[in-house]
């Protein structure tokens, strides 16, 4: 039979596509959203769930392969919780358009297939076809660019696996060599949007909508760094030095990308753009580490994701409707709604791993397996987290620069935004003083 989460997708994405197609209830929608794809990530973490329905992990049904390993089903369940998010997010922090979760939950539905799919080569076509879909959701206008860039990594895919068959059979040619190593690194900041980042991230727009940045954050990058360390794995390429040098060039590529970024950026809502793809840089570096990454390290990196985005869209949402435009910057918003401010700049530090905050204890368990025998590497860390540093405190200072009557610090949170920053904001603080407690949530599944 075809893999067990493959089967349970079918069934929820049915449902809910139908309840959403026909529902005109914004809030009603958020919350099925939400509930089914929390209703999968929970039953990703039974394996007793399978066994009683006798619904293999692997096998073949009507001629369609499907695998997953047992390791992969908390990494897969922390995905779909990411995918509960959006939902909410898009609802109360943002206005997507009416067919913003169909498609959404489309793209999710093809990518659930591409990790879940075999052989790895048509599982990576289902993950081009699920960015392609995404595209319109993420830049108007740049849907046929998007495609461009996922036919390009899916095309230096191909190439890494033959060049890297081609160094085994004449090891001593280091043309084979730099290519496999440059063609994996290229296409792996390519599917994960490290680079090029502005054909990817709304929130590069001055009017950016929570729920594009979202779905990016939240479902399309995960899957992308997930689907890279399932191919190299499959592919042989996480197994030998140049595959690793590939994963290894592309993450301090990308973090360098992100220090140059943050150091130079003047725009309050690129932040959290330059947080996610210091995250990407990191996911990749743990990727080419070199054997099967640790799934609980994985998963609780795209929850700690959640929590990140979550406060980030929370306080936007809040610091625009306070405003008198809709767009940043928002000087001097700082003084009059302090608790929004705390919400939207404490969601970048969040994903970049910064102390005190929910993503420290794993960014910094990255920096001790790295820190002395890839320096370069290490460097290339502690560049990016000091330009998200630096942007944080250059956007801190201009929300707080006191503009007109509003030179005075005054609390004006209130009602139910007010509780949300506050809710999540806590969140992200007792998540970093108990970081166990996600591996104890995810362990359930290995």
């Amino acid at each position: 039979m075809l893999s067990a989460p493959f089967l349970l997708l079918v069934a929820a994405l049915g449902l809910s596509l139908a309840t959403i197609f026909l529902s005109q209830r914004p809030t009603a929608q958020a919350l099925f959203s939400a509930v089914v794809a929390a209703a999968v990530g929970a039953s990703l973490l039974s394996a007793d769930l399978f066994a009683f329905l006798e619904l293999p992990m692997v096998g073949v049904t009507w001629g369609m392969p499907g695998r997953i390993a047992d390791a992969h089903r908390p990494v897969l369940a922390a995905w779909w919780f990411g995918l509960a998010a959006l939902g909410p997010i898009a609802r109360w922090s943002g206005k997507p358009g009416g067919f913003f979760l169909p498609l959404a939950w489309l793209v999710a539905g093809v990518w659930q297939i591409a990790l879940v799919g075999d052989p790895p080569i048509a599982a990576l076509v289902a993950g081009v076809v699920a960015l392609a879909l995404a595209a319109p959701l993420l830049a108007e206008g740049r849907g046929q660019v998007v495609l461009l860039y996922a036919v390009l990594a899916l095309t230096l895919v191909l190439l890494a696996n033959w060049q890297n068959q081609m160094s085994i059979a004449a090891p001593t040619t280091l043309a084979h060599a730099l290519a496999t190593t440059l063609a994996l690194g290229i296409s792996c900041m390519l599917l994960s949007g490290a680079f090029p980042f502005h054909v990817w991230s709304p929130a590069l727009q001055p009017s950016a909508s929570p729920s594009g940045v979202a779905l990016l954050a939240l479902v399309l990058q995960p899957a992308a760094l997930l689907m890279t360390e399932i191919l190299t794995q499959d592919l042989g390429l996480a197994r030998t030095p140049l595959g690793l040098a590939g994963l290894r060039l592309a993450g301090v590529l990308s973090l360098a990308a992100a220090a140059a970024m943050s150091f130079g950026e003047r725009r309050l809502e690129r932040l959290l753009s330059h947080a996610l793809i210091l995250d990407v840089g990191a996911t990749l570096l743990a990727i080419g580490r070199g054997g099967a990454p640790d799934p609980a390290l994985f998963g609780a990196m795209l929850g700690v994701r959640v929590l990140g985005v979550a406060a980030w869209s929370s306080g936007l949402a809040t610091l625009r409707a306070g405003g008198a435009s809709t767009t940043l910057p928002l000087t001097g918003s700082g003084l009059r709604l302090p608790l929004a401010t705390l919400a939207y700049l404490v969601g970048p530090l969040t994903i970049a791993g910064y102390p005190l905050l929910a993503g420290f204890p794993w960014r910094w368990t990255l920096m001790l397996e790295v820190g002395l025998r890839d320096p370069a590497a290490a460097l290339a860390l502690l560049a990016a987290l000091a330009g998200i540093g630096f942007a944080t405190f250059r956007s801190l200072t201009d929300l707080i620069t006191p503009t007109g009557e509003g030179s005075t610090l005054r609390f004006g949170d209130r009602g139910w935004p007010a509780l949300a920053n506050l809710i999540v904001v806590t969140l992200i603080l007792l998540s970093a003083a108990f970081p166990q407690s996600w591996t104890r949530l995810l362990g359930s599944g290995g």
